[in-house]
């Protein structure tokens, strides 16, 4: 009977020790208990504003990552939750060409936090340029009269000199201009070109139409070049045109005299000191001399390019600027507060500090007073990616302590900190045109409490 009892308690044991594994593994597929963790997954953030070729807010527009329609808010647009990877932005506008993609690679980053390991997402910022879409079309033979037609490349809006880049005046001050001019041509001539063009086309088919460039590769549409990139010898791409007939006349092979005038305004003699002007032709860009192929070329006119073609056919003609860049590098600036001293008979709380720094941003000023200076600070700009404030004021800021520093009787605390500075001085080659450019980012601060220490006299009681 002892025995029979034993088996049967053995067998209500094994029952409840199978019941309870049974309760575990149902339970382990159901909801977490309470006391699990969340894992949150840290992402990436990309940032962007646009900007005109001015500088100005360009409101309206469309933006792309990667394909996909973003929202925009006025002149600004944002895009959270990314993954680590390469984006491609795109933006458009009626009235404008659409900007040169721009690609931004976000990488999450592990931080030191509090002294703990931390990993955080890169919150990333772009400015995107957008160019006005300027261009005209007119017959390449003008008949009994002259023909004459402009596009403006660069416009500017600066008035003032100080570095503002969008001038509440809108006064126009800058532009460089492109004006194409066809001779006269006799009838004749005309009925001698007839007899020499393709089948189906005759003297009034012959067209050319101009169109700024938003960048020198946007010629040969090859790869992705933003402007400000470089041309051959070491120039800075400013600004550009395009030259695009689809007709390729041999004047000289008519045997006529006949030349296409191409005059580039450029609105002041300090622009030709540092300059040089290119064409696209035959798959590159090469920069124009006196002797070019069915291409002369004058700049002994002030103010003025002109270049002459014996040849009407498709190509592209670019600005170029040689940029000589000074930098005196980053520095450090120390950061101004006042010391915090306990003068009372007990200890006191101090919940936070002031202190006084730059505002973040960019300051732009001018060295010379040139044309040439507005191009030059808009072709940094572009380059650089930056954008421009009229100017940044020492900001009163506070260093919060968590918790609040008890700072013992006849203690002083102390903020000791800095504040992250660049700057660069830029100056187009052989010309007086300069522009210093500072840029103020970060501050770092720390606090540190002088404690006086009371000196040992000897006495059993000190």
């Amino acid at each position: 009977m002892k025995q029979l009892f034993n088996k049967a308690f053995v067998m209500l044991a094994v029952c409840a020790l199978a019941v309870a594994a049974t309760s575990c593994n149902a339970y382990d597929a159901g909801t977490a208990p309470e006391t699990s963790k969340t894992t949150i997954t840290v992402k990436n953030s990309l940032r962007g504003t646009i900007l005109d070729q001015d500088g100005a807010a360009v409101t309206g527009a469309s933006v792309t990552i990667n394909g996909a329609a973003v929202a925009v808010s006025s002149n600004s647009f944002e895009k959270t939750g990314l993954n680590d990877g390469t984006y491609t932005i795109v933006v458009k506008k009626a009235g404008f060409k659409d900007s040169e993609p721009k690609v931004v690679t976000l990488a999450k980053s592990t931080e030191i936090v509090n002294g703990e390991s931390t990993v955080v997402g890169q919150d990333a910022t772009c400015v995107i340029y957008l160019n006005k879409d300027n261009s005209v079309t007119t017959s390449a033979f003008s008949g009994t009269s002259g023909t004459s037609k402009t596009i403006d490349l660069e416009t500017s809006t600066q008035d003032d000199g100080t570095g503002v880049v969008n001038s509440t005046t809108g006064a126009t001050v800058n532009k460089i201009t492109v004006n194409v001019t066809t001779p006269n041509i006799a009838a004749a001539d005309v009925s001698t070109i007839n007899g020499q063009l393709p089948a189906g086309t005759t003297v009034s088919d012959i067209t050319y139409t101009i169109t700024n460039l938003n960048s020198p590769d946007e010629a040969s549409r090859s790869s992705v070049i933003v402007a400000g990139e470089a041309l051959p010898g070491n120039y800075t791409f400013l600004t550009g045109a395009k030259l695009i007939t689809a007709v390729d006349v041999d004047f000289a092979a008519l045997s006529l005299s006949y030349t296409v005038d191409v005059t580039i305004n450029l609105g002041d003699n300090d622009m030709k000191n540092g300059i040089a002007l290119f064409r696209y032709l035959g798959g590159s860009w090469t920069q124009v001399t006196a002797n070019d192929t069915d291409m002369s070329f004058d700049n002994s006119q002030d103010s003025k390019l002109i270049v002459k073609l014996s040849r009407l056919r498709a190509q592209s003609f670019a600005i170029g600027i040689q940029i000589d860049e000074a930098v005196t590098g980053a520095t450090n600036i120390p950061v101004v507060a006042t010391p915090v001293v306990n003068s009372n008979a007990a200890a006191m709380s101090v919940p936070s500090m002031n202190y006084t720094a730059k505002e973040k941003g960019v300051v732009i000023s001018n060295q010379a007073n040139t044309a040439m200076v507005d191009f030059l600070r808009k072709a940094v700009l572009r380059y650089k990616g930056l954008t421009a404030v009229s100017s940044v004021n020492d900001e009163a800021m506070t260093y919060t302590f968590s918790p609040a520093y008890s700072l013992p009787v006849g203690g002083t605390l102390y903020l000791a900190g800095y504040q992250e500075v660049e700057a660069a001085t830029y100056k187009v080659n052989g010309s007086t045109a300069a522009i210093a450019i500072t840029k103020y980012g970060d501050t770092k601060v720390a606090p540190f409490a002088v404690v006086p220490v009371t000196e040992h006299s000897g006495g059993s009681n000190d």
